[in-house]
């Protein structure tokens, strides 16, 4: 049985393709619809900025696994269907978005609000005061919550395998049914997922470190 170990390498891989497809693509929008998200909850009106919680208040308090079944068979219910892949990538993208704005938002509330206020009184517009002096700021708080934030959305697609979307453990579990190789793949499971969120983990670090390091020498100069 052990000999079918290097034969099933290339098939996990091919699992862990998936994976980081849809890992990719939840980040990336996640990090794009959460920006604005967290820039509506600081400067948004009080409406925008109750509906937000409200949201993610239920994002946080229903588990993912029930966040993903709604897409998955709530929606085609009202006639709304999209492939498991696809349909994936929107329960996982709306998860990470509203996770997401909250760090946004924690960031930008962080910055000393007579910072901003400054700037705008020296004739910088919102747009500049934003990007010359609240973002680079809270750029340096949010970067420990958002790597920690993509390393969780990485493992969170092992989630939609319940679901029969063919990602890395969805594949292993084939795998382990047809082989009884439980231990020996899921060794190599563990590996693989090390490989992908050790490195995150560290570029994360670097990214504080390096933000860190230049917002003392700003502030000196």
């Amino acid at each position: 049985m052990l000999a079918e170990m290097p034969n099933l390498v290339p098939i996990l891989l091919s699992g862990m393709q998936a994976t980081l497809i849809l890992a990719l693509s939840t980040i990336l929008i996640g990090t794009c619809v959460g920006t604005v998200l967290g820039c509506l909850a600081v400067w948004g009106g009080a409406i925008i900025r109750i509906l937000l919680y409200a949201l993610v208040t239920i994002a946080r308090g229903v588990p993912l696994v029930v966040q993903v079944f709604a897409v998955f068979f709530v929606l085609p219910v009202y006639g709304i269907q999209f492939s498991a892949m696809t349909s994936a990538a929107i329960a996982l993208s709306v998860f990470a978005s509203l996770t997401i704005m909250e760090i946004v938002r924690a960031g930008i509330k962080a910055v000393s609000h007579e910072q901003y206020q400054a700037a705008l009184s020296l004739g910088f517009s919102f747009r500049d005061a934003l990007m010359s002096i609240v973002f680079p700021q809270a750029l340096r708080i949010m970067i420990p919550g958002l790597v920690n934030q993509g390393v969780f959305l990485v493992k969170a697609t092992s989630v939609v395998s319940l679901f029969g979307v063919t990602e890395f453990m969805f594949v292993a579990k084939e795998q382990i049914e047809r082989t009884l190789l439980g231990f020996e793949i899921m060794a190599v499971v563990w590996i693989m997922y090390t490989l992908i969120c050790f490195p995150l983990t560290q570029l994360g670090r670097t990214l504080e470190a390096r933000l860190n390091v230049r917002g003392a020498a700003q502030a000196a100069s």
